[in-house]
């Protein structure tokens, strides 16, 4: 459960479950060539997409995770944006307005093992929400 809490002291709860974590690939740095916050955000966004899925979290949300204030947090996505790293979408649902944040399938390096996997993974669950 996430908890939406929008205090910087140190005894606010996290927004992170304590049994989470993201996975940083080698790909990231040597073919990317990514590096410190900048890293960290995609590492997040791809766990996300690893799973078929999109972030949506808040900047304090991605802000947290990367040890990192939002200021630096949106100077790493709007880098990784303009590198075609990542895509935004924006969405509405119920009148919540929020962003989702994904890979750019197309920036995938080839050589990544599970590039083709993931491809395929997202297609398919595209096709079905299209259905």
């Amino acid at each position: 459960m996430l908890i939406n809490v929008y205090n910087n002291t140190k005894n606010a709860p996290s927004l992170i479950p304590n049994d989470s974590y993201i996975r940083v690939y080698g790909f990231m740095r040597s073919q990317l060539g990514l590096e410190k916050t900048e890293l960290l955000v995609y590492a997040l966004i791809y766990s996300y997409f690893r799973n078929c899925e999109s972030l949506s979290g808040s900047r304090e949300y991605i802000a947290e995770w990367v040890g990192s204030g939002r200021t630096a947090v949106d100077k790493a996505i709007a880098s990784l944006l303009a590198k075609g790293y990542i895509t935004k979408e924006p969405r509405c649902f119920r009148g919540l307005h929020y962003i989702e944040y994904n890979i750019n399938v197309d920036s995938l390096p080839p050589s990544t093992e599970h590039t083709n996997m993931l491809r395929l993974a997202r297609e398919d669950k595209n096709k079905a929400q299209n259905m």
